[in-house]
């Protein structure tokens, strides 16, 4: 067999090639700082929409973002390791703080700490369709997965005498919610730490909402997914009552799975997509002679008396994820 020798010249082409890849990425490298590339290479980390021109370079250079280093301004302020995740907040520089498991993957909680009565999320945003699809006073609701608990202090300075539970398994959640993200107990909301499937397996309960928003650092508990789960879900729910569920859009597949789910317990199930299309969120309600217009109709009532802070009509854009 002839071998074949490799001479000095073709040695130089491939230094010279190195250094031409060199030079790109440095050239990435700093657009990456001049245009801050991390708020479209990394939009689960973002909260907001983006703008045009972020969007602009997000199409030339999304190919190649996984290369680059993630590049936000942060400070860790607290940080722990529980039974269950590993935990990090952080402020962002811009009074923004976020509540993270890591890996990070996405935010589990983000709070605008100068505007704390402002939602910020999308999702969350979306999530609060349920108050319009009861149609009437919400005398008790759940909240299983906590987080920052940004969305049952919210729920709570709207509907102060209401009784509202949450459930979180981690028990190191609660502290950080208190402590950095301006959640406090009082009489009408207490905090059960134990496994959400169990808490519902086990109460007596009726619900008039279940807001149902729980993640690890990477996905939906297994057990949270499952038809059986949705059908107790649908049994610890008022006659009116109304499911809200946070349906990260991690994939296709991952979607439809739950999805299915969910419609196999409620028939009358509507799903709504963020701006960004990071989230789905699955408005489910137990009556089944309710239709899209009665939530259109109390969406607009409610809007028109300036009660929220949020507008439901601009979010009332269902989507179709299974064809009938």
């Amino acid at each position: 067999m002839s071998e074949v020798r490799r001479g000095n010249l073709p040695i130089l082409f491939e230094f010279i090639g190195f250094l031409r890849k060199a030079f790109f990425f440095i050239i990435l490298a700093f657009l990456f700082s001049a245009f801050d590339l991390s708020a479209v290479c990394y939009p689960s980390l973002q909260p907001s929409s983006q703008s045009n021109y972020a969007n602009f370079w997000y199409d030339i250079f999304s190919p190649v973002s996984f290369l680059l280093p993630p590049h936000y301004p942060k400070k860790v302020i607290y940080e722990t390791k529980s039974n269950y995740s590993e935990i990090r907040v952080y402020d962002d520089g811009e009074g923004w703080r976020y509540l993270v498991f890591l890996p990070e993957y996405g935010y589990q909680s983000v709070l605008d700490t100068k505007n704390p009565e402002v939602l910020v999320s999308q999702y969350a945003k979306l999530s609060f369709l349920a108050i319009p699809a009861l149609g009437q006073e919400s005398h008790k609701v759940l909240f299983i997965g906590m987080g920052g608990a940004i969305m049952p202090t919210y729920f709570r300075h709207y509907y102060p005498d209401a009784q509202i539970d949450i459930v979180d398994i981690d028990n190191s959640i609660p502290s950080i919610a208190e402590t950095y993200f301006n959640f406090k107990a009082n009489k009408n909301t207490k905090v059960y730490i134990e496994d959400g499937r169990k808490f519902i397996e086990e109460t007596n309960d009726k619900y008039d909402i279940i807001f149902l928003d729980v993640y690890d650092a990477e996905t939906i508990p297994q057990q949270f997914t499952t038809e059986e789960f949705f059908q107790l879900l649908r049994m610890r729910l008022s006659p009116e009552g109304v499911l809200s569920l946070n349906l990260a859009n991690f994939s296709d597949k991952f979607v439809l799975k739950i999805f299915k789910s969910v419609k196999s317990a409620f028939p009358n199930t509507y799903a709504f997509l963020t701006e960004n299309e990071h989230n789905y969120v699955l408005i489910s309600l137990n009556s089944e002679e309710k239709a899209l217009k009665d939530l259109e109709l109390k969406s607009l009532i409610l809007d028109s008396r300036n009660t929220f802070n949020i507008n439901f009509q601009t979010m009332l854009n269902p989507v179709t994820i299974i064809k009938e």
